[in-house]
């Protein structure tokens, strides 16, 4: 079993943030349990992350060096500057970096 799927600290003292703040059950799950939620979005090498998408509530998710943790928007765009395009895009918008 791999180290991110096990339940978390309740807080992420470095972060500043609660665990799964902001996020719904379903897309917590994917941290504490097998699920298919929520979505890989892409990787952001250079700030060590990796960014998820719930698809049931929309909550955004970064996993990086420390343990998986809610995301405001504004920090996946940051993170992923395609993503933003893509969204106001539509779905089904063809390639990506």
């Amino acid at each position: 079993m791999s180290l991110f799927r096990r339940r978390p600290p309740a807080s992420t003292a470095d972060e500043g943030t609660t665990f799964g703040e902001g996020a719904c059950t379903l897309c917590r799950s994917k941290w504490t349990a097998w699920s298919y939620e929520p979505q890989l979005l892409g990787t952001a090498p250079e700030y060590g992350a990796t960014i998820y998408r719930c698809g049931a509530c929309g909550a955004y998710w970064e996993e990086g060096l420390t343990y998986p943790h809610t995301i405001a928007r504004e920090e996946a765009m940051k993170m992923l500057p395609w993503l933003a395009d893509e969204e106001s895009a539509g779905p089904e918008t063809g390639d990506r970096p």
